[in-house]
């Protein structure tokens, strides 16, 4: 899921972000800004709607699963990642940024991956 799906799309995004000018905290904050609130709702929603798709669902029955998990995750994804892509988009040479954004993800991916799990059982009762 992460190498083929998400990936490509996570290092588009971190470049158009880039593009997004300004100096030092302050072009961190907008970006930061940008991010969470387009980037990672439409993620944190595609990444649902993906797994469901990838686990055999129809279409609207992925989304409706996807609808059911996506408000709880966003609640924690954002005491998690504003404070970690402030850090990133300002402090953090371009050519490291996805390599910042993976590592935490890697513990992210954990997290969504027992969301995902958690809906699968709550759906199934």
């Amino acid at each position: 899921m992460g190498l083929v799906f998400m990936a490509p799309l996570q290092y588009n995004w971190i470049k158009l972000l880039n593009r997004i000018r300004g100096s030092g905290f302050n072009v961190g904050l907008k970006r930061m800004l940008v991010d969470q609130i387009f980037g990672a709702p439409i993620f944190t929603s595609y990444f649902f709607v993906m797994m469901g798709l990838l686990e055999g669902l129809k279409l609207n029955k992925s989304i409706s699963r996807a609808k059911n998990v996506v408000g709880p995750v966003l609640l924690t994804n954002y005491k998690i990642w504003p404070i970690v892509q402030l850090v990133n988009l300002s402090l953090v040479p371009l050519h490291f940024r996805l390599v910042v954004l993976q590592t935490v993800a890697l513990f992210w991916n954990m997290y969504i991956s027992y969301m995902n799990s958690t809906a699968n059982h709550v759906q199934e009762k």
